[in-house]
C-alpha cells in the first residue's frame, strides 16, 4: 500500500508518466511548460498513479489522472485528485476544470458539477479531451477550490 504523503512533483519527461500514458492509449505530454504541473503518487519504482494539470491564473484544468493497474479500484484516483486540489488551492487556484467523455459519474461522486458550455472559461474551451477523441460528447465539469 502506498501512503498518500508520497506525492512528488515530476517532469513531463518522467519515464513512469510516459509509460502510464502509453498503457492507457493517451497522448504523452509535450515538453513541460510553466503552465503545467505533474505529480506522481508513490516511488518511481512502483507508482500508484500520476496526475497532471494546466494552470491559467485563478483556474486550472485537470489534464490527466492515471492509476496504475495494480492500484485501480482502491481509491487512489480520488486520492490523487484530492492531493492535487490541495496543492492548487495553496497556489491560489480558485476553480479546477476538466473535459471528459467517459468519467462524468466518477467526478460527480467527488463533488464536481457538470457545467453548461456557456459557463466554460476561454482557456478550457480549447482543451482537447484527454483520450484524443474528437470531443463530440465532451462534458465540461468543475469544482471550486476556495
Amino acid at each position: 500500500m502506498i501512503a498518500f504523503n508520497e506525492f512528488f512533483e515530476i517532469d513531463a519527461s518522467d519515464a513512469g508518466l510516459k509509460s502510464a500514458l502509453h498503457s492507457e492509449h493517451l497522448k504523452p505530454h509535450k515538453a513541460r511548460t510553466e503552465r503545467q504541473s505533474f505529480w506522481r503518487l508513490g516511488p518511481a519504482s512502483c507508482p500508484a498513479g500520476f496526475i497532471g494539470v494546466e494552470h491559467h491564473g485563478a483556474i486550472a484544468v485537470l489534464r490527466s489522472v492515471l492509476v496504475t493497474p495494480e492500484y485501480k479500484d482502491q481509491g487512489y484516483g480520488a486520492g490523487l485528485i484530492s492531493l492535487a486540489e490541495g496543492r492548487l488551492r495553496n497556489l491560489g487556484t480558485k476553480e479546477l476544470w476538466l473535459v471528459t467523455e467517459h468519467a462524468e459519474s466518477f467526478f460527480e461522486h467527488l463533488g464536481w458539477r457538470v457545467r453548461p458550455e456557456g459557463d466554460v472559461p476561454e482557456p478550457v474551451r480549447h482543451i482537447p479531451v484527454a483520450d484524443g477523441s474528437d470531443g463530440d460528447r465532451a462534458i465540461y465539469m468543475s469544482t471550486q477550490l476556495d
